[in-house]
């Protein structure tokens, strides 16, 4: 699967309003497979941002962060959805959205400046792409 065609550089940068310069995919097999866009800015050598799809076994890989004592739920996304907020400072560090068995999930790694509702955008537009319903 590849997510960056799914979710292209273009279409990432207006739904975040973020200054996204480079798009590039990357494949997990470990713990589950799961496939990923990761978006760079200017400055930076390393992604910024990853929009990540895991197929299949999503529903068992979302368990961990819906558990996780720190996550927040996040009403009116897929069947169901968490955020988990940075310990110290409450903003969003991972939206985590389930459709059926697939886990969709957003992630910032740059003080959380995407805020959820530009997370939420990006994840219904790629379950939108997927044909997944909630």
């Amino acid at each position: 699967m590849d997510v960056c065609a799914l979710m292209p550089l273009a279409a990432a940068k207006s739904l975040t309003g973020e200054p996204f310069i480079r798009a590039y995919p990357e494949v997990e097999t470990m713990p589950v497979p799961n496939y990923a866009c990761n978006y760079q800015e200017a400055g930076s050598n390393l992604a910024v941002a990853s929009l990540i799809v895991i197929p299949g076994k999503g529903a068992s890989w979302y368990d961990g962060p819906s558990s996780d004592p720190l996550s927040k739920p996040y009403p009116g996304l897929g069947d169901k959805a968490v955020y988990n907020p940075d310990p110290l400072t409450e903003t969003k560090v991972t939206l985590d959205a389930l459709y059926g068995s697939t886990d969709l999930e957003f992630d910032d790694f740059t003080d959380a400046d995407i805020t959820n509702a530009k997370a939420a955008a990006v994840i219904r537009a790629a379950a939108t792409k997927l044909e997944l319903q909630p």
